[in-house]
Order: structure tokens, then C-alpha cells, then sequence
């Protein structure tokens, strides 16, 4: 709600506004928890090393004479990722696969030194998630596309050359609850996501 007043109040007053576009990579994991009616197969963590590739675009408000240093925007990202991952206990076998991810969000922040913001984020994901349950005398599988909510922070290394800024950006995903088809087993996924985005500003 603070965020939605602030955003009013820089629509309604004096301000300046910008585009402005990124590229950026970084680290992205993916925990699922399955469990039944019967108990937890388990939850089990992507270990491994998984890259991550982002494509931002945004629009930046600000209004200095009268808010100061704070602004906010609004982003969308298109994130490419690849995560694959299996677990097994006897002849239980649950395999997982996250796909691209389209997002939006809301930011807000205001510079803690000179030429550097700081900010928070929340928003919505959608992602493309491919799961596999295989037991002993039964197996299903499920292929959505499941919405999550974003929450984040980051820091914002503005202006280095040319328009050009750097980011440092973590987000967290937690998607809705969702069962599969033939067994009633309920999973839990929740991602995270480390990165680093060069931004460019037009202005």
C-alpha cells in the first residue's frame, strides 16, 4: 500500500521520467517439496551451479523537488533458465524441470550515496514447469505454466559511463501449491535468483 501511495503522489506531482532497458546473468535455484496423503516424498535443493540470462525493461519515476532521492518504477524481464532435477526414494522417482520465466514488478528505493540506489521489489512470475512422479504400478505427469509472487532487493551502481548503470539483484519466487492429475501428490516449488544486470538509460 506504501508503495501504491508513493507511485500516486510522483504521478501527481512534478517529476522526470525514464526508459530504460538491461541484459543481465547470474545464479538461479529451485526447491520442491512433494508430499501426499500418505507423507513427504521429500524436498530436495538444485546444488548445482544453474546460469540464468535476463532481459529488463523499465520505466523509472522520480520527483526531486519533491521526494528527494526516492523513485519508483515498473520492470518486466524475460528470464531464460534450465533447471533439471530428480529425486528418489525406493521406487518413488520425482523429476522436475523449470523453464522461461516472464515477470513484472513494482520498485521502489532512493539513493544511500551518491551514485549508488538501493530498492526493494515485489511483482508477479510466471514460469513454465515440467513434472514427472513415477511409483511403482503408477506414473503422471503435469506441464503448466504457474503463477508466483516476487519479492526482492537490490543495489543500483548509477551513471558509470555513457547512461550506463550496473545492478546487483536478488529475487525470491514463491509459486501457488498445485497437485498432480493422477495421484493427488501436492508440490511446492520456490525459486531463487542471483544476478548481475548492466542497465542503460535514456534519457
Amino acid at each position: 500500500m506504501k508503495k501504491i501511495l508513493v507511485l500516486l503522489c510522483l504521478l501527481a506531482s512534478p517529476a522526470w521520467a525514464e526508459f530504460y532497458m538491461g541484459v543481465g546473468a547470474g545464479q538461479t535455484s529451485l526447491d520442491v517439496d512433494l508430499s501426499t496423503s500418505s507423507g513427504t516424498l521429500g524436498g530436495f535443493d538444485d546444488d548445482d551451479t544453474t546460469a540464468a540470462y535476463m532481459i529488463t525493461l523499465g520505466y523509472r519515476l522520480e520527483s526531486p523537488e519533491y521526494y528527494g532521492s526516492a523513485f519508483v518504477a515498473v520492470e518486466a524481464d524475460a528470464i531464460n533458465h534450465d533447471i533439471a532435477l530428480r529425486h528418489q526414494v525406493g521406487n518413488l522417482v520425482e523429476e522436475g524441470e523449470a523453464k522461461n520465466t516472464f515477470s513484472a514488478s513494482v520498485i521502489g528505493g532512493t539513493e544511500i550515496y551518491p551514485g549508488i540506489d538501493a530498492y526493494v521489489r515485489l511483482g508477479v512470475a510466471r514460469t513454465k514447469f515440467e513434472e514427472r512422479f513415477t511409483g511403482p504400478s503408477s506414473s503422471s505427469s503435469s506441464n503448466e505454466k504457474e503463477e508466483g509472487v516476487v519479492w526482492g532487493f537490490g543495489a543500483e551502481f548509477k551513471d558509470l559511463m555513457a547512461g550506463l548503470s550496473l545492478r546487483l539483484d536478488y529475487r525470491s519466487t514463491h509459486y501457488d501449491t498445485f497437485k498432480f492429475y493422477s495421484n493427488g501428490a501436492k508440490v511446492k516449488i520456490e525459486s531463487n535468483m542471483l544476478t548481475m544486470s548492466v542497465l542503460y538509460r535514456f534519457k
